[in-house]
């Protein structure tokens, strides 16, 4: 089988390109928002990466017949990759004395391939150590939820 070949029982998902894009917030004192995309050369891409083998982020036929998912799924350390360039790129930038001190995350729902979803910022306390929560959203429904703690040092 060629490399793109789609084997016996593999149903071809619609390749959308992956999209990575900011939107500014409705609100004019929020943050901005930033959008995104994966498509299943990413997500196989993310798995050759990071060692991981489940078939629930590359193969369709299993995802769907084995594991009753209707695409395949987005990896949770991808989302939080993702959460911690959002932090970076929207809270951490123009502060060099601001760091990541730690970071607690929870996966709610899943995210398949080719669906559009969003990182945003709820809240944000201030002080000496600001505290930023980030909800990773598909539509209204929250697929991951977020705790950044920084220090300013």
């Amino acid at each position: 089988m060629e490399c793109g070949d789609v084997g016996a029982g593999e149903r071809r998902t619609a390749h959308t390109p992956s999209r990575v894009w900011d939107v500014p917030s409705a609100d004019p004192h929020g943050f901005v928002e930033r959008h995104m995309r994966w498509s299943p050369v990413a997500l196989f891409g993310f798995s050759a990466l990071t060692f991981n083998a489940h078939k629930i982020h590359y193969s369709e036929s299993w995802t769907r017949e084995v594991e009753g998912h209707p695409g395949l799924v987005v990896h949770g350390p991808m989302n939080l990759i993702n959460m911690l360039d959002y932090w970076r790129d929207v809270h951490g930038k123009g502060d060099e004395k601001l760091r990541l001190r730690a970071i607690d995350y929870r996966a709610t729902a899943p995210i398949y391939a080719g669906e559009e979803y969003r990182i945003v910022t709820r809240a944000v306390e201030e002080g000496r150590e600001p505290k930023y929560a980030l909800l990773v959203m598909k539509g209204n429904v929250v697929c991951m939820t977020g705790q950044i703690t920084a220090e300013r040092g």
